[in-house]
């Protein structure tokens, strides 16, 4: 069990997630310690479960390594619907204020997703995989690194509001969730280190002075894909 339980104290139940992999590895049970139902996806499941709210009736979120973000019912395992990405998903999903579900993917895509459909409200595409759970603030500002090395901050309409180049070096993953402090952002590297950088920064003046700061939007080759003949 790689995945952090989720609690509903309201109705008394709590839901986890196991890297079984075939359609049995989604877990409802009461707190008394017996199993209410047993569900699941076609792959592995390392993210936490996230409730869309304390209602028996409301859904509790999966996404698994088949590369889908999955809605179950909280009371009875039901799929209520699934949303597909291009690669597995290792990180946690996030909500903003107004319900819209925020879901890395390691497509290298941040997907915003109606809870009630499933389906796309928007994208916002990096050129790295990302597992990095992200952060939501208060202004539903989100925060999540990638396998660039870059801590991105993304507006709840999904444009870019900035990047920041954290690590240069060839183990450059920030593959851990931000956090979010008092005066700015914490977050972790593959290269071992813990960085900080205050809340909005790279919109500061001496922020669009430093190389490191992107505000441009989404920094993606013009020509796309290519399809290359040997």
């Amino acid at each position: 069990v790689w995945s952090l339980p989720s609690l509903n104290i309201q109705t008394g139940r709590l839901f986890f997630a196991t890297t079984n992999q075939i359609l049995q590895n989604v877990y409802g049970y009461d707190l008394a310690g017996k199993r209410q139902w047993l569900t699941g996806s076609f792959g592995t499941v390392a993210a936490t479960s996230m409730l869309s709210n304390t209602s028996a009736k409301g859904a509790v979120y999966v996404g698994g390594f088949d590369g889908y973000l999955r809605a179950f019912a909280q009371d009875s395992g039901k799929l209520l619907w699934a949303f597909g990405t291009k690669d597995h998903i290792y990180a946690s999903p996030a909500q903003l204020s107004d319900g819209t579900l925020i879901q890395p993917s390691t497509d290298g895509t941040l997907y915003a997703i109606n809870p009630q459909t499933g389906k796309a409200i928007w994208e916002f595409d990096t050129l790295e995989p990302i597992r990095s759970s992200p952060a939501v603030d208060g202004d539903d500002n989100i925060y999540f690194g990638n396998g660039e090395g870059k801590l991105y901050s993304i507006n709840p309409d999904g444009s870019l509001r900035w990047s920041y180049q954290l690590i240069t070096d060839v183990r450059n993953d920030l593959n851990s969730s931000p956090a979010l402090g008092t005066h700015g952002i914490y977050i972790a590297g593959e290269s071992g280190e813990v960085f900080f950088v205050p809340y909005d920064y790279p919109l500061t003046a001496a922020g669009k002075a430093d190389a490191r700061s992107y505000t441009a939007g989404e920094n993606m080759p013009p020509d796309g894909a290519n399809l290359i003949v040997t």
